[in-house]
C-alpha cells in the first residue's frame, strides 16, 4: 500500500480484506468523532479530496522521475511549486 499510496489497495479492520485504500481512509475520516469535535472535520475532508482528485506527493514525486529519469527532478518539481506561490 505504500507504494501505491491511496491508489492501492489496503486492509480493510477487521476483515483484513483487500479494499481500496482511499476508501478505507475516508470511512476512517468519517469515523474520527474527534475531528469534527475539534472543528478540524472540513479541513480534513478538504485535503482528502485534493489528495485524491490531484494524487499525492509521492505520485507527484514518482511522476517527475519517471519522465527524464533524474533524481534532480524529484527535487526541483516540488521546490519550484512553492516558489510559484
Amino acid at each position: 500500500m505504500a507504494r501505491a499510496a491511496l491508489t492501492g489497495l489496503g486492509l480493510a479492520p477487521p476483515t483484513a480484506r483487500p479494499e481500496p485504500a482511499a476508501l478505507l481512509v475516508e470511512r476512517l475520516v468519517t469515523r474520527a468523532t474527534g475531528l469534527a469535535t475539534a472543528g478540524d472535520l472540513a479541513d480534513v475532508a478538504s485535503l482528502l479530496d485534493g489528495v485524491l482528485w490531484a494524487g499525492s506527493g509521492a505520485e507527484h514525486r514518482r511522476a517527475a522521475y519517471g519522465r527524464r529519469r533524474r533524481l534532480t527532478d524529484v527535487v526541483d518539481r516540488p521546490a519550484e511549486a512553492v516558489l510559484a506561490c
